[in-house]
């Protein structure tokens, strides 16, 4: 991640606690363009520390306080008073804790508790505390001054960090309901945002309440013709399929349609997205070839309007890669995975939920294909992903794990298959509201592994295909 603005130079505080992180965030940030005071690199042997270390804050816009389990350290204390002490003067210095796992907010002086944090109590992967720390520190180019929360959670969900955005969303959202009130586009805006976010998280109840919201204010403000309304039908249908409602999801998809077409023409990259959103329903609903249909049209269109390297595109060809796969097509649906994983990785890295999903497609079709090694390799890489990043209670998960349990099972490993299934059952079944697109294909999938132990245990058995 490079930045082509002028960027404030930080200061970074920490204990011996944290010496490490302190150098990986060193490394990150300058690779970054930030210019960074970091005492491992600036501070030479023999003049005094305190002097040094005041003089540095006193040329440094923003100061970085890593705090550890056990608070902060003595040196750590000398630097967050001569911060302060600037702050009173100077409103335009920036003051932000780190707080690391183990720390107890509430045990923080009072002075700290003021500040706005970045938590990564709940991270433990190193690349993800440097994403979520680097995504809080953008600055306007023009004012110097931090970037508000809705810009910075819009940084996290890009990175696929959907728990840190959240905290910055909903504190965003507080902020313009003070200035605008709860009826006005800025609020639907950022609900949106929070409701896709929720989605993100698998919390159908909470997405749909906000898009809900979100399309009751535009209505009110736009009436019933503007992009705005479609965009928030194309989000509410999302709801309505994962729920199984797929008459529904059509229907108000089609309406979505009109509006695209008729505001932004029939080959914009809007009536793309709900093109590629029709085709998903049209799949449910197994109707393959007008899902095949919907998604070679909306695949051209993305195409001439973004190029073939763009993230929509990845989407596209994923999605035709799941109609391929249907139609018993392998070596296609598995050449459209691929282009569509490395065009993911190129515009993502390696670690974002979106790659768990491009490996988990590729997973699938080489199963179907026999090479059941290399479908384990794919699966259980994008197991790791999508815990670590969306956590070990998402649909991903759990759809992962389904796929996981029909692998072990082709291999003869019926019990283990088994506890795959009934663990991924156990997610679906603690979210909010059922993923019924998802719960009664694997309920078969139980249901049948579980006649083939009983009969193993009486040396019967019939091999029955997956569901899902």
């Amino acid at each position: 991640m490079k930045l082509n603005n002028p960027t404030p130079k930080i200061f970074l505080s920490y204990t011996s606690e944290h010496k490490k992180e302190a150098r990986d965030l060193y490394s990150q940030l300058t690779q970054a363009n930030f210019d960074v005071w970091f005492d491992e690199t600036e501070l030479i042997p023999g003049v005094r520390w305190d002097s040094t270390l005041k003089k540095a804050i006193e040329e440094c816009n923003t100061i970085l306080l890593i705090v550890g389990q056990h608070g902060l350290g003595t040196w750590q204390n000398f630097e967050m008073k001569t911060v302060i002490e600037r702050t009173v003067q100077n409103s335009d210095i920036n003051l932000i804790p780190i707080l690391m796992p183990g720390v107890n907010s509430e045990d923080l002086p009072a002075a700290l508790q003021a500040y706005q944090a970045i938590d990564l109590r709940d991270v433990r992967d190193s690349n993800i505390m440097i994403q979520r720390i680097a995504a809080s520190l953008i600055f306007d180019p023009n004012t110097g001054s931090l970037a508000d929360n809705e810009e910075i959670g819009d940084r996290l969900r890009e990175s696929g960090d959907i728990h840190a955005s959240l905290p910055y969303y909903q504190k965003e959202l507080t902020i313009a309901q003070a200035k605008f009130g709860n009826l006005n586009p800025n609020i639907a805006r950022i609900r949106r945002k929070i409701g896709l976010a929720r989605l993100d998280l698998g919390d159908l109840v909470a997405a749909e309440a906000e898009f809900s919201t979100a399309l009751t204010i535009d209505e009110e403000t736009y009436g019933y013709q503007h992009l705005s309304i479609a965009i928030n039908l194309n989000n509410l249908a999302r709801v309505y399929e994962y729920r199984g409602e797929f008459d529904r999801a059509k229907a108000t998809l089609e309406r979505a349609l009109l509006i695209d077409k008729a505001l932004s023409g029939d080959s914009s990259l809007r009536v793309a997205t709900t093109l590629n959103n029709l085709a998903s329903v049209a799949r449910n609903l197994g109707d393959i070839q007008t899902a095949k249909s919907y998604l070679e049209k909306a695949l051209d269109i993305t195409t001439a309007a973004v190029g073939r390297s763009h993230p929509d595109v990845a989407v596209r060809l994923s999605n035709l890669g799941d109609i391929f796969h249907d139609l018993g097509e392998f070596d296609t649906s598995r050449k459209y995975f691929e282009e569509a994983l490395q065009i993911t990785r190129n515009v993502y890295g390696d670690n974002h939920p979106v790659i768990a999903s491009r490996l988990h497609n590729l997973g699938t079709v080489l199963r179907d294909l026999g090479d059941l090694d290399g479908a384990l390799y794919y699966l259980e890489q994008a197991l790791k992903i999508s815990e670590n990043s969306l956590g070990a209670k998402h649909p991903e998960v759990a759809i992962t794990l389904n796929n996981l349990a029909s692998i072990y099972r082709t291999k003869g490993d019926y019990k283990y298959a088994k506890t795959l299934y009934e663990h991924s059952l156990s997610i679906l079944y603690s979210l909010s509201a059922p993923w019924n697109i998802l719960t009664h294909g694997i309920n078969e999938n139980l249901d049948s592994i579980q006649r083939e132990v009983r009969a193993i245990d009486t040396n019967k058995f019939v091999i029955v295909e997956d569901k899902v």
